[in-house]
């Protein structure tokens, strides 16, 4: 954790950069409605021990997959601080709208226990990605135009994760129109393209740098796992048992 907590606190900031966003222009997202009232409509009925149980798994799918994805440079846990904090800012917004910023005090408790766990699993996740480009830019760090190229490298492929993430989004709606499905295609192959030369740079390169590579993609991988099982794990199941009775009273 000690050695992770300039990750974990960069994914605090881009959530909570998130979360101002959602709050400030949360008449631009009523797009997120219709998810929100999906969510409603899922717990209602629930008793105690299942809002426990429903918290809980979304909390340990959503902490879990954000850090194992972090595989991937690190985007997918950026992603998921951001469009997360805009989802609590917005909640917020609409919410303050009726109950005034004393709501603030309501929602606290739900998010003692839940965000940090959240936070860690998303710099654990930050911190595994970002290792591959920490790996390159130390081993050429005498080798200004090598430098050039994985900075290049880096933009064009954060772009094609984005590209990505869109086509996978496409592939898994309910919607799936055929302009919808040849968008996601070429989204795909577009963003394949887009980060085949950051791939290229950091994993078949020099020998020895793939090495170097290997060897601490699997020491934090390891720290990674067992930060999540002995901490994320443990104050997600106090969150969940937290939120479901406050949850289970408010309905009550």
């Amino acid at each position: 954790l000690k050695e992770s907590k300039k990750f974990i606190y960069s994914a605090a900031l881009i959530f909570f950069a998130g979360a101002d966003l959602g709050y400030f222009f949360n008449n631009k997202l009523d797009f997120l409605e219709p998810m929100l009232r999906e969510l409603v409509e899922k717990v209602k009925g629930m008793s105690m021990s299942q809002l426990i149980f429903f918290i809980f798994k979304n909390n340990l799918s959503s902490a879990f997959f954000a850090m194992l994805f972090g595989i991937f440079l690190g985007i997918v846990p950026l992603f998921n601080a951001a469009f997360n904090g805009v989802v609590l800012g917005y909640v917020f917004a609409k919410a303050s709208a009726v109950d005034g910023v004393g709501v603030f005090f309501k929602l606290l408790p739900h998010g003692v226990f839940e965000l940090p766990a959240i936070m860690i699993a998303l710099g654990m996740g930050l911190r595994i990605g970002l290792g591959f480009m920490e790996n390159f830019f130390i081993w050429y760090k005498k080798d200004a135009f090598r430098r050039f190229l994985g900075v290049i490298a880096i933009i064009t492929g954060f772009l094609g994760m984005l590209f990505i993430i869109f086509a996978i989004s496409g592939f898994l709606t309910s919607a799936n129109g055929e302009n919808l499905i040849f968008a996601s295609v070429s989204s795909l192959v577009f963003g394949l393209v887009l980060v085949f030369p950051l791939i290229s740079l950091l994993f078949f390169g020099d020998r020895k740098l793939r090495k170097v590579q290997k060897k601490v993609f699997g020491e934090r991988f390891y720290q990674a796992v067992k930060v999540f099982v002995f901490v994320v794990l443990p104050l997600l199941l106090i969150a969940a048992v937290i939120e479901g009775v406050l949850m289970f009273l408010y309905k009550s």
